[in-house]
Parts: structure tokens; C-alpha cells; sequence
């Protein structure tokens, strides 16, 4: 040590350089050992444990590994989600709303380290939660990132019909008492239902299945990590997915695929972030949180492709309103919009007028599906509201937009009570206070 401490930087790093030449690597003579010995640790570890006595449940705890069901244990196919209600428990802790966000807002994804599309959600109190494309191998048991042109690629595909998806998912795993332990099987018919997708009739059944296995893989890409402290309770979560998606399509075939599906089954295993934010247990512990919310069947109605502002309102409120159901407008548009939109509306007058009607026949939609709209007296006024919330006998000078109606449009507040009778339920939803913040 003296020595080392008496070297001028320069001939420190020589000297080191030179130790690491000239000396054989610690870890071969490791791999000697464990070659020798390897026998004999693993007879001893066996002796030690008594794994001779030990169940397969047993030792599955003991590697921390999942366990891992026969063909014959799969479970049946769920019933559709709707089938007999018009709602259903959906959890809405913050790894679905980052989530949900990073499926929305593909703009916000940025390029991290070797180019692996990384999307950042920063929360009060130093907690993160990060979304990655995960690479896609069956024979690994690790969770990695997938980086370049390829990952990319698979982001710029994410949108409204993914998060419906991701929706419905998550409301399947609330249903389920640890979700993080099982998994659970689903039809692509009744999917179609359930998203609203049958109604179409200008798309062939086949294309609407193999669309709802696109969306599937790609939720199945979807990778978290998730650095979260809440008291005493550590709820961060490794580099995982959201959901472990394996397809079957089924239908007549050539040796490459499927030519034409006429059903697809979706075997969907719910991610490691369900034990920290869907734990029923742990919640009543203090070890873990169950953070739910409700979905409405009409949320999943509106129409992603024609309807699309009124499609993502209606996606964050439903992630929201286990916490609050006042916004100002321009928080809205800032969390749901890309960023090039806004500036583009802002910067030209026409833009501005067409938004400013899109808005409001978003919030129309909105309202045709149950979501009782409430607009702020003080700063929301009469002028600025919709045609369809003002009274028949308003008078015309109330109907004319103001010069500087922009402006006062986003700074705007209004409350959207979820459709009946999500509110009563809503009261006692969740273990966490949900007192509401601040208007942002």
C-alpha cells in the first residue's frame, strides 16, 4: 500500500496495467475449483436442505422461481368482461398510468444509453417508474431491453388500441387474488366483444383477430422497473413485464402461419408489479398497496380511430378517478397530447378554432357515455362552453367565441364525475386516502 501510495498517477495506472497482464484471472482458477468440486457442493447443499423431503412447491419458493403449470392445469377460458355488468374492477396503481401514458405518448419516449427507447415517469419523493421494449426470448429468464431501429419501431406501433387492451387486461388480473402468481387464458372472440371491435363490419372477423393478437405481442414487449418508496413499505419493482403474453391462433395454415385465424387464445400471465400495487395481502399488512379503480364498458365503446381525444380523456380518467376528477384543461392536453400538436394550435388561428372544436366534441362524447361534466363557474364561462351544455335560449352574443378565448380555454377547470355508479363505488375503492390534490 505504501508503495502504490508513493506512485504518480501515471505510473499507478502502468503498474496496474502490468499486474493485470502478467497475472492469471482470479475467476479460472475459480472455474478450476468449481469443476473439482462442483460434485461434492451439490451433495452437500442436498444434505444440508434435505431437498429429498422437499415438494416442488417447496423448492420452487426456495429459487424464488414461479411455478410453472402443466398443460392440463391451464385454466378454462374467462368469460367475456361484460358479459352480465356494464363495469368491472380495474387496477389504476401508478405503474398503469405510467404505462398507459408511455403507450399514449410515443413522442415522449427518449433514447437512453446504446440507444434503448426508454419512457421516464418521475413522481414526488425521488420515485421513478421507467417503461423499455423487452426483447423477446422465450428461453431466457431474464427481462432485457431491446435497443435500435427494431425497439423503435415497436413504439411508434403503440396507441389508443393498446391501452384498451392493457385496460382489459388489468381488469381481468384485479379479478384474480394474487395475480402475480397465476395466469389466466382468454379468447380473441370474446375480446372482440369486449372491445367493441365486433360491431365493426367493415374489417373481416380474421383481421380483427389477428389485430387483437398484434396488440397482444405488443403489450407483451412492454417491459417496467419501477424505484418507489411509500413509508416502511419498499414497492420497487426489477426490470419485469407487464404482461407475459403467449398467443395460439388457430385456423387454417400454410407452413409459415396462419392464414386466416378464426380464433386466437391469449394465455396472459400478469407481471411482477401486481405483488406491489394489486396485493390484496400485502395491502392489509403494510407491505404492498391495492390501488383499483372501475372500468366503464363504454369507456372501451369510443371509437379510437374517429373518436381519439375523447379516447384518451376517457383512458386517463379512468386511471384518475380513484384519485380526482378536476383538471384544468390545459394539464389535460399537456398529459394527453404531443407536444408538436400544442404548439402547432397555438401558433396558427385556424388550428386553434379546429381544436377548440374537437375539444368540444370530445367532451360531448364524454358525456353521451355517462360522464357527467361539470364546468367551473369562475373560470370556465358560459361563452367558452360547448354548444351542447349551454341552455336552447342562450342568447347569441353568449355563443360567440372571444378574442383571447385560447387562453382562457386552458386555463379552465371542470370535473367529470364517472358514469353512474361508479362514484358510490368509487368511495370505497382501494386502501389509500384519496384526498385530491391541487388543481395543477
Amino acid at each position: 500500500q505504501a508503495y502504490l501510495a508513493a506512485l504518480t498517477p501515471a505510473a499507478w495506472v502502468t503498474t496496474v496495467q502490468d499486474y493485470v497482464r502478467t497475472t492469471a484471472c482470479p475467476l479460472a482458477q475459480v472455474a478450476e475449483i468449481m469443476r473439482h468440486e462442483t460434485a461434492a457442493l451439490v451433495h452437500a447443499l442436498t444434505q444440508a436442505l434435505d431437498l429429498s423431503q422437499c415438494t416442488h412447491a417447496e423448492i420452487q419458493a426456495l429459487l424464488h422461481l414461479r411455478p410453472i403449470q402443466r398443460a392440463e392445469d391451464r385454466p378454462h377460458p374467462l368469460n367475456p368482461l361484460f358479459l352480465s355488468r356494464s363495469l368491472a374492477p380495474v387496477a389504476t396503481g401508478s405503474p398503469m398510468l405510467s404505462s398507459a401514458q408511455a403507450l399514449l405518448r410515443q413522442d415522449l419516449w427518449r433514447p437512453d444509453g446504446e440507444n434503448v427507447p426508454t419512457f421516464r415517469r418521475l413522481f414526488s419523493q425521488e420515485r421513478v417508474i421507467e417503461h423499455y421494449v423487452t426483447k423477446a426470448d422465450p428461453t431466457s429468464r431474464t427481462v432485457e431491453a431491446l435497443a435500435g431501429e427494431a425497439a423503435w419501431q415497436i413504439v411508434q406501433q403503440f396507441g389508443l388500441p393498446t391501452a384498451f387492451l392493457h385496460l382489459v387486461f388489468a381488469a381481468y388480473a384485479t379479478e384474480q387474488v394474487e395475480p402475480w402468481r397465476g395466469l389466466f387464458e382468454l379468447r380473441g372472440s370474446d375480446l372482440l366483444r369486449t372491445l367493441g371491435l365486433e360491431r365493426r363490419t367493415d374489417v373481416p372477423r380474421a383481421e380483427k383477430l389477428r389485430e387483437v393478437a398484434h396488440q397482444a405481442h405488443l403489450l407483451s414487449s412492454l417491459g417496467v422497473w419501477v424505484v418507489w418508496r411509500e413509508s416502511a413499505r419498499d414497492l420497487s419493482v426489477q426490470m419485469s413485464r407487464m404482461w407475459e403474453v403467449a398467443l395460439d391462433l388457430r385456423g387454417p395454415v400454410d407452413p409459415d402461419r396462419v392464414l386466416a385465424p378464426t380464433e386466437v387464445f391469449l394465455t396472459v400471465r400478469p407481471g411482477l408489479w401486481t405483488e406491489k400495487f394489486l396485493n390484496a395481502a400485502g395491502a392489509r399488512a403494510g407491505t404492498a398497496l391495492r390501488q383499483f379503480g372501475y372500468l366503464a364498458q363504454a369507456t372501451l365503446r369510443i371509437d379510437p380511430y374517429h373518436q381519439e381525444l375523447a379516447a384518451k380523456l376517457a383512458v386517463y380518467l379512468t386511471l384518475m378517478s380513484r384519485l380526482r376528477s378536476t383538471f384544468r384543461v390545459q394539464s389535460l392536453l399537456e398529459t394527453l397530447e404531443p407536444t408538436t400538436v400544442l404548439q402547432e394550435v397555438t401558433a396558427d388561428f385556424r388550428r386553434r378554432y379546429a381544436y377548440k372544436r374537437r375539444w368540444d366534441e370530445a367532451l360531448l362524447t364524454l358525456h353521451d357515455q355517462g360522464w357527467h361534466l361539470t364546468f367551473h363557474d369562475d373560470t370556465y364561462p358560459a361563452v367558452l362552453r360547448p354548444d351542447w351544455a349551454l341552455p336552447t335560449d342562450t342568447r347569441v352574443h353568449l355563443r360567440r367565441l372571444p378574442n383571447n378565448y385560447w387562453q382562457q380555454l386552458l386555463v379552465a377547470t371542470l370535473t367529470f364525475p364517472p358514469p353512474e355508479p361508479l362514484p358510490a363505488l368509487l368511495v370505497g375503492a382501494g386502501e389509500e386516502e384519496r384526498s385530491a390534490p391541487a388543481v395543477p
